[in-house]
């Protein structure tokens, strides 16, 4: 419950965009989520799409991350809680076009139950969680969609085969000479 409160708390709106570097930004998350939210569960960082190298992201670097933190924790959750739970959480990541215009991909993968069909429909409109029972508010995905917004991009929850859930998140790669509050 703090942990949500705090991040709430930092959400977007509250910064200036930067210039980040796309390859600097996957090596700092994949040196950084390991150990700060896997709880010694394996992590895989799979490329897809174009490559990083060469392009930029306009962001709030921190409010970004902490919504990449969001998803993994999630994902290691329902993970540890499933029929698979030694099997890692995937994260990919790269560049796609969507939209006619190109994006940032994160695409986190779990191996837990899954989301059923009304919580699918569900989950990014109102609070949801499975862990009611230690606390959890269930607005991580919530607070996760309103930084997205901010910087221009979507959340979507990617049904497939059981088991586990889906999450890809997308954001414009656009040109900007100046950078803005948010």
């Amino acid at each position: 419950l703090a942990k949500i409160k705090g991040w709430l708390r930092h959400r977007p709106g509250r910064g200036k965009l930067e210039a980040v570097p796309l390859a600097f930004f996957f090596k700092e998350m994949s040196d950084e989520l390991p150990k700060q939210v896997a709880r010694n569960h394996p992590l895989v960082f799979k490329p897809v799409g174009q490559p990083l190298e060469d392009h930029t992201a306009w962001m709030i670097r921190e409010s970004m991350q902490s919504s990449v933190k969001v998803l993994v924790d999630n994902a290691v959750r329902a993970t540890q809680d499933g029929p698979n739970p030694d099997k890692p959480v995937v994260i990919e990541h790269g560049i796609c076009p969507r939209a006619g215009r190109m994006n940032m991909l994160i695409r986190v993968r779990d191996q837990g139950p899954g989301l059923s069909k009304q919580a699918s429909q569900n989950v990014l409109i109102r609070p949801y969680s499975d862990y009611e029972s230690d606390g959890s508010m269930g607005e991580g995905l919530l607070a996760v969609k309103d930084v997205l917004q901010d910087h221009g991009g979507s959340i979507r929850h990617v049904p497939r085969q059981a088991p586990g859930a889906v999450f890809e998140i997308l954001v414009p790669l656009e040109k900007r000479s100046q950078p803005r509050e948010v």
